[in-house]
């Protein structure tokens, strides 16, 4: 009995170890959006769309898309995000989203936008949030 008590025990640290190891980092999320978001005017989907967007030739349902799950995937108040934002330096994307948020956006963006990127890693190119978006924007136009 102490045996299987242990090796519970001993799973249920992993697990929670695990845990730990693939959740964001709620604490760098809330700073970003605190520090780095807050000082900026909040916009709708359709105001980030008109003010950004439309004059670089994005489509409208690739902005709402992104808009949408990224702020989801994040938890960062994405209504304040602008296209030089960086992915990386700025958004610390791989820190504030769970560890399997880009297999959740490749299945996203199969089932809603029909693009089904062949080589994920195309994904890392991105630096800003404007590259990230004309990415796939240019997916999303050749897949129509």
């Amino acid at each position: 009995m102490f045996r299987f008590i242990q090796k519970t025990s001993q799973r249920t640290w992993l697990n929670l170890s695990s845990y730990t190891a693939m959740r964001p980092d709620f604490r760098l999320r809330s700073q970003i959006n605190r520090t780095f978001l807050s000082q900026r005017q909040p916009m709708t989907a359709e105001d980030w769309f008109e003010r950004f967007w439309r004059q670089r030739g994005m489509t409208r349902q690739v902005v709402r898309f992104v808009y949408a799950h990224l702020a989801e995937y994040s938890g960062l108040w994405w209504d304040r995000i602008l296209p030089s934002d960086r992915l990386n330096e700025d958004l610390h994307l791989p820190l504030v989203c769970w560890f399997d948020w880009e297999m959740s956006l490749l299945d996203d963006l199969r089932q809603e936008l029909g693009i089904a990127l062949e080589d994920p890693e195309v994904l890392t190119e991105a630096v800003t949030v404007e590259d990230f978006l004309s990415l796939l924007n240019q997916h999303f136009v050749q897949a129509i």
